[in-house]
């Protein structure tokens, strides 16, 4: 038997699992998107890990997530130092994949 005081019918949106749906329609919650666009540039590479994990479970929202991901995450390969030193490559990279998750917002 379902509980009442847990169920929701007839509502417009609902909040799940960090998504918000909306008519059938799934998007990340918008708060969670103004957090991600707010994050500074990663300085080491935990930073950067940190912020691909983050953008990676959004990925479904982004077209071709992982080529333009692919200058960040080249970052994350061999003896580099922790420091990390952009390059306008990975720039342009960083700056794509947080614009990228606000303009293709709806599955």
């Amino acid at each position: 038997m379902a509980d009442p005081k847990k169920s929701t019918i007839g509502v417009q949106e609902l909040k799940y699992l960090e998504y918000l749906v909306v008519q059938g329609h799934i998007k990340p919650q918008p708060i969670k998107v103004e957090a991600l666009q707010a994050i500074d540039q990663p300085v080491t590479k935990r930073q950067l890990q940190q912020f691909l994990g983050l953008m990676g479970y959004y990925s479904k929202f982004i077209q071709a997530f992982a080529s333009k991901a692919a200058p960040l995450a080249d970052f994350l390969w061999g003896k580099e130092p922790n420091k990390l030193r952009w390059t306008e490559e990975a720039q342009q990279a960083f700056i794509g994949l947080r614009a990228a998750l606000s303009d293709s917002m709806v599955l």
